[in-house]
């Protein structure tokens, strides 16, 4: 775990995978209260990360989820067989599905 205390008296916490050192999750407190807490997965199922892929830890943050503002909030991503970001699903309920359009 890494934290900051910030001059504003929120206190931020940072936890990291001992394997990968990857975030796992953060969260945000000021005086008691709950500001943030979010989880991050880093689990893709097959073809998550592109055509053809396996499932496992892709590397790549595959979601994120908890609340903001005691609001929950969720998100998934979708990658290539490249690495790059080519779909991302909502933050929180009833938000439509965005496309990510490639460039290349």
């Amino acid at each position: 775990m890494e934290g900051l205390a910030l001059g504003n008296g929120v206190i931020e916490d940072y936890y990291y995978s001992s394997d990968r050192l990857q975030m796992t999750s953060q969260a945000a407190s000021k005086g008691g209260n709950t500001l943030l807490s979010l989880s991050y997965g880093y689990q893709a199922a097959a073809g998550g990360s592109g055509v053809g892929t396996l499932s496992g830890n892709s590397g790549q943050m595959i979601s994120v989820g908890g609340t903001v503002n005691s609001q929950a909030k969720d998100e998934a991503y979708g990658y290539d067989t490249l690495g790059r970001l080519v779909s991302r699903v909502g933050w929180g309920s009833g938000k439509p599905a965005v496309r990510v359009r490639s460039l290349g």
